[in-house]
């Protein structure tokens, strides 16, 4: 193995009343031939054991859940991209080698902010370090960034644990396909690695019908594993990035839209605060409310 493509994924929005669910990808492309000898050596072997370990594990089911969203049919085979779950020093030790190459092409000021914070965790960044961070990083040509989107309907539809997988299977899926196409390599990588926030595993085989009928069997084809981390974005630097932009985006819609509505949602971003839910009963509800949730306080 020569290339791994390394993918950090992380999501905002599960828990407001209003607005999408968004996620975002970030690739980070390495080329083992070029790190230095402990590292390359480091993950050819990982990919080995994480391969043995794809192969040991019984497969989940071979059933397809089809999902349509604008105008993209979705097949979902959850035995195609494999979740691999990590004892703990194993997991530290991958963690370790991930950080140390993201390390290596993050610009200077992200660096800054990491260190005063210990983290790249979303949470405990202000709005300005968001912004930094975000403007320095989409403009970083070492990564590629996607992002995938669910709106408040499609939420009603599937539910919110759903759609939350699918904006996160759209974006990652979303930074492979960009790697095929990119000059990165004429093959995306020899290994795929995406680490996921959390203990679910979201990510699961995506067929993609385009305009010309072509069929591209992503996930199988370049060899996907996942892993998820408990605090990912919290521990992982690919995955709080993923999150950093993923809620200054976020943001940035839910601002949008407090420009349009009576609802001020750029101070509550469709979170259920006391505020939104006194706007709720004052002003009503607005066609980016999730229906299917509680929006109403119980009275008494």
């Amino acid at each position: 193995m020569n290339e791994l493509l390394l993918v950090g994924v992380d999501e905002v929005g599960r828990g407001p009343l209003a607005g999408p669910v968004l996620s975002v990808a970030v690739g980070l492309r390495v080329d083992l031939r070029k790190c230095n000898d402990s590292l390359s050596g480091f993950l050819r072997q990982f990919w080995t054991m994480l391969e043995e370990k794809k192969l040991s594990l019984s497969e989940v089911g071979k059933s397809t859940c089809k999902v349509s969203y604008n105008n993209l049919l979705f097949d979902f085979k959850p035995d195609i991209a494999t979740r691999i779950n990590l004892n703990c020093t194993e997991l530290l030790e991958l963690i370790d080698v991930v950080n140390q190459i993201s390390l290596e092409v993050l610009p200077t000021e992200i660096l800054e902010i990491s260190s005063q914070n210990k983290s790249l965790d979303s949470k405990k960044l202000s709005d300005v370090e968001r912004k930094v961070v975000y403007d320095k990083i989409v403009s970083n040509n070492n990564f590629l960034i996607k992002v995938g989107v669910v709106d408040n309907n499609m939420i009603g539809e599937i539910n919110i644990r759903k759609a939350s997988c699918l904006a996160m299977k759209k974006a990652v899926f979303s930074v492979i396909e960009e790697a095929f196409r990119c000059s990165w390599s004429s093959q995306v990588a020899n290994g795929i690695l995406t680490f996921v926030d959390g203990v679910d595993e979201p990510i699961a085989e995506r067929r993609l019908k385009s305009g010309d009928g072509m069929w591209h069997n992503i996930a199988s084809d370049a060899g996907m594993l996942v892993v998820p981390v408990k605090k990912g974005d919290a521990r992982l630097l690919l995955v709080g990035l993923a999150s950093i932009v993923a809620k200054y985006l976020r943001d940035e819609i839910m601002s949008f839209f407090s420009k349009h509505f009576e609802h001020d949602f750029a101070s509550h971003k469709g979170y259920p605060t006391p505020q939104h839910y006194l706007e709720i009963e004052r002003c009503g509800v607005t066609p980016i409310h999730r229906l299917n949730f509680k929006l109403f306080k119980d009275v008494g």
